[in-house]
């Protein structure tokens, strides 16, 4: 039986779809929206995309190795369905 047929992971693909392009979005958005409503310079607009990586690597990186240590399907689940950037 191929992953296909199994609803649980056609639901799971389909939710991690729609959350990356959610952020593929944002991506966009943020720094169009600095330049078009805020007349953001070319610098402030590097610090806007530097915060952000900045973001991931003080957040992001201890989340997830503190997360590897919890059981996983809770830790999975929980923040997808909360429709947290996990």
């Amino acid at each position: 039986m191929s992953l296909r047929q199994h609803r649980d992971f056609r639901q799971l693909w389909a939710g991690d779809t729609l959350s990356q392009f959610g952020a593929s979005i944002g991506q966009f958005a943020i720094p169009a929206l600095a330049v078009t409503q805020l007349a953001a310079t070319p610098f402030e607009v590097g610090a806007l995309t530097a915060a952000e990586t900045a973001a991931f690597l003080l957040v992001g990186l201890p989340a997830g190795v503190w997360v590897d240590r919890l059981r996983r399907r809770p830790s999975c689940c929980g923040p997808t369905s909360a429709g947290s950037p996990c």
